[in-house]
C-alpha cells in the first residue's frame, strides 16, 4: 500500500497510536510491525480500519486479550498477521462483546447493511494467528445481541472461534443466507479455519 495516500495522522507507528486512531474512526495505517504490550480495546459506535499495510499487529508476552471489542465496526485489511507469538500462552486475539438490547437481534438479517453493534470484518490476506489459544471469541452470556464476524481471512488457532454462549447454538451461514437463529453470526467468505478445535 501507499502510505502517502493517507492522512499523515493515520500513520500508526505504535500500539498507543493504533488504539487512539481506532477509537477515533480513522483508517489506521502501519508502518512498521507493532507489538502489543497492553490489551488495546475498541469502543465506537462508529466504524474503523486497521490496514496492516504488509505488516504484522503481535504480542509476545501474556495477555489475555490482544483486541477486545466492545463496540463498533472495525475491519482488518491489507496483507499481514494479527498473532500471538507468545510460547505456552492461551491469548486470544479478538474479543468481541455484544449488547444485551434485542434492537440488534437481526442486525445483518433483514437487511444486509443494518448495523450490527459489535462487528469485526477480516479481510483477505489477512491472517488471525494464536498458536496456543484462540483466534475470535464471541462473548454473549450476557451480551447475546448484535455481534458479526465477516471472515475472509485466515485464522490459525488452537480454538479458531468461539462462542460463550449457553443453551443458545450460534448458526454458521454463507454470505446472503440469512439465519433466523439468536446471535452472533458468523459469515465465512473465502477464510480457512486451522484449528484444533474449531468452536463453532
Amino acid at each position: 500500500s501507499n502510505v502517502f495516500a493517507y492522512d499523515i495522522a493515520s500513520i500508526i507507528t505504535n500500539e498507543t497510536e493504533l488504539e487512539t486512531c481506532i477509537n477515533a474512526g480513522q483508517t489506521c495505517v502501519l508502518v512498521d510491525n507493532i507489538e502489543v504490550t497492553d490489551t488495546i480495546t475498541f469502543n465506537l459506535d462508529g466504524k474503523a480500519t486497521i490496514d496492516l499495510n504488509d505488516h504484522d499487529i503481535y504480542n509476545q508476552s501474556s495477555l489475555s486479550d490482544i483486541f477486545v471489542l466492545r463496540r463498533g465496526e472495525l475491519t482488518i485489511t491489507g496483507s499481514g498477521r494479527v498473532a500471538d507469538t507468545s510460547i505456552g500462552d492461551s491469548d486470544t486475539i479478538f474479543h468481541l462483546y455484544g449488547t444485551n438490547n434485542r434492537t440488534y437481534d437481526e442486525c445483518f438479517y433483514n437487511e444486509p447493511d443494518s448495523p450490527c453493534y459489535t462487528s469485526l470484518h477480516i479481510d483477505d490476506y489477512v491472517t488471525v494467528q494464536s498458536n496456543n489459544g484462540t483466534g475470535i471469541v464471541l462473548e454473549v452470556n450476557d451480551t447475546p445481541y448484535g455481534m458479526m464476524v465477516l471472515l475472509n481471512g485466515d485464522v490459525i488457532a488452537e480454538t479458531g472461534i468461539e462462542t460463550r454462549v449457553p443453551d443458545v447454538l450460534p448458526w454458521v451461514v454463507d454470505k446472503g443466507n440469512y439465519s433466523v437463529f439468536p446471535e452472533p453470526k458468523i459469515y465465512l467468505e473465502r477464510g480457512i479455519i486451522n484449528a484444533h478445535d474449531i468452536g463453532i
